[in-house]
């Protein structure tokens, strides 16, 4: 089958689990069922996308947007909160972040088909990084809290949705589901042709990157409603 002319759809799960060739494959012509196997990576985002006239290149650089906007964040940060308490919460941030991998790589590879494990555990450990940053940085509202951090999560998750692929209505409900597929997709877009670890370690490093901006953007909201309450 020509994936020119027969376009397939990948999940998270796919992606993954499909590392196998086809020992039958007619003359190298991409018969296989390993995304290893293509040309370049590059074809598995437009093998996502419904836009005939994709261009895949046009993706990579969500990845250099995603690390502008953690070091303008990080900036603004400094200022805030004084560089010592950044240094604080990026050191809480990179350790549980070093916990999650540990947790998705022993999933991954004990169990690769339970990749909804995967995804609801990094969950779990990026929220529970959020809310101790925040609270060690300062003492603010949990309500307001929670509101901040649910608003910016998911707005950050609609735009990387929304960004690297179009997707059925169906699979938009699953929503944290399609935001780690769209990490891995970007990760092999900008490697081009990476096996499964080196993909979770670069996803690990971008959900990394929106944790810090969405930490960052909670704490200067905090600080600015604290500063407006006082004056």
């Amino acid at each position: 089958t020509d994936i020119n002319n027969n376009k397939r759809k990948y999940t998270a799960a796919t992606i993954i689990t499909t590392t196998t060739t086809d020992n039958n494959n007619n003359n190298n012509n991409n018969n296989n069922n390993s995304f290893l196997d293509y040309d370049s990576a590059y074809d598995i985002v437009c093998d996502n996308s419904y836009d005939n006239n994709c261009d895949s290149r046009n993706h990579g650089s969500v990845g250099i947007i995603i690390v502008v906007i953690t070091l303008i964040a990080t900036a603004f940060m400094i200022r805030a909160v004084g560089i010592v308490m950044t240094i604080v919460v990026v050191i809480m941030i990179v350790v549980v972040t070093l916990i999650v991998t540990i947790v998705m790589t022993v999933v991954v590879t004990v169990v690769v088909a339970l990749v909804v494990v995967v995804i609801v555990l990094m969950t779990l450990f990026v929220t529970v990084a959020m809310i101790i940053a925040v609270t060690v940085v300062m003492a603010v509202d949990a309500v307001v809290m929670i509101v901040f951090m649910t608003l910016f999560v998911t707005v950050a998750m609609t735009v990387a949705v929304t960004v690297v692929m179009a997707v059925d209505a169906v699979v938009l409900i699953v929503l944290m589901t399609l935001f780690v597929t769209v990490v891995m997709i970007i990760a092999v877009t900008v490697v081009m042709e990476v096996d499964a670890v080196v993909l979770i370690v670069l996803m690990t490093l971008i959900v990394t990157a929106v944790m810090v901006v969405v930490v960052t953007v909670i704490i200067v909201i905090a600080v600015v409603m604290i500063v407006h309450h006082l004056n």
